[in-house]
């Protein structure tokens, strides 16, 4: 028993140093300060269409009105009044500025976060699951509070320019531990992977003989809803016990492509497309682990959601704008002349 116990010992510092080495060992900040300047750009200017949707918001019954924690929890106000909402407009367009160019870089970035937050709350307050901003409310998030996002920043310049001595200077990218990088790429990893799995836990295996995929291909989900919910009109009565309808499923409003309109006149085409993705959500997670394979999976990533775009109309930018960061780090990485060795603490 002794003898087994001291085996153990090594083993647990190996898991330790694996645990403190995927959360803390030191990388450069510039891919932090990088996907900061581009997120929070892109996210600007879909201001317009998120304050579109507030609009639209407020015409609908409040009896459909089901917030979440974030708006019922931390009690915010909706709607606003029209004074508040000139001013948090207002508010917003300039934290875009700021915290896109790093000008008081964390507080701005948390103060984007929250109002972002906000109007992403709003459009899920009434039975719409949209899991594109979900990730980046926690991605905002996680950027508020990780170690470098300020680089890359106007206050990094204002403080090159102030710096009296050159070791000051050389001290603005120095490493910082990897959490918050890690932790963005866990998430990622987390959206791709539940993705597949509700595939397949809802769906089955059946999902990837490709019918599922073939109804959006064909364009039977268009329209001009985003989201729509169906119901069996002879459903059982003890069926409807969770909603009074019992509601089946719901569906994305797609509008496809000539293209992808051709791809779904072949059965095997669109098997082989929904194997493909199940394979490629469900394998994403093979990201954490470093290596070759994680440009491979980023790239993958970039062409899976160009792929629905262009053959649904889908739109996943703001995710491809996140592995457009860390492909060009991954990228860029490779042409530096020293790797980051310096520990940090």
């Amino acid at each position: 028993m002794e003898e087994r116990s001291s085996l153990n010992i090594p083993l647990q510092r190996q898991a330790l140093h694996a645990w403190h080495t995927f959360w803390h060992s030191p990388i450069s900040p510039i891919p932090l300060g990088l996907l900061r300047i581009l997120l929070v750009g892109y996210l600007g200017t879909t201001l317009p269409h998120r304050f579109l949707v507030y609009h639209w918001s407020l015409e609908i019954p409040k009896a459909f009105y089901a917030p979440g924690m974030v708006l019922e929890r931390f009690l915010w106000p909706f709607p606003l009044t029209e004074g508040s909402f000139l001013f948090f407009s207002a508010l917003m367009h300039i934290l875009v500025f700021m915290a896109g160019a790093g000008l008081f870089t964390r507080l701005s970035m948390t103060l984007f976060s929250v109002g972002y937050w906000y109007l992403a709350a709003i459009d899920s307050a009434w039975g719409w699951h949209d899991h594109g901003p979900s990730l980046v409310v926690q991605v905002l998030v996680v950027l508020s509070l990780s170690p470098g996002v300020n680089c890359l920043s106007l206050d990094q310049l204002l403080k090159h320019l102030r710096a009296r001595s050159q070791s000051t200077r050389a001290s603005l990218f120095q490493p910082v531990p990897r959490w918050g990088f890690q932790l963005i790429l866990v998430l990622l990893s987390l959206f791709y992977f539940t993705s597949g799995f509700s595939k397949l836990r809802y769906g089955g295996l059946e999902w990837m003989n490709g019918k599922t995929l073939q109804f959006y291909l064909e364009g039977k989900s268009n329209s001009r809803h985003m989201q729509q919910y169906g119901s069996s009109p002879e459903v059982p009565e003890g069926e409807k016990w969770k909603d009074g309808f019992g509601l089946q499923y719901y569906i994305y409003g797609a509008n496809p492509s000539p293209l992808a309109k051709r791809i779904a006149e072949s059965p095997l085409a669109c098997s082989m497309f929904a194997i493909g993705t199940i394979i490629f959500e469900l394998g994403f997670i093979i990201v954490l682990f470093g290596g070759t394979l994680r440009p491979l999976l980023l790239f993958g990533g970039l062409v899976f959601h160009a792929s629905v775009y262009f053959l649904m109309h889908i739109s996943f930018m703001p995710w491809m704008v996140i592995e457009f960061s860390y492909l060009a780090w991954e990228f860029f990485r490779h042409f530096q002349d020293k790797p980051v060795t310096k520990p940090c603490l």
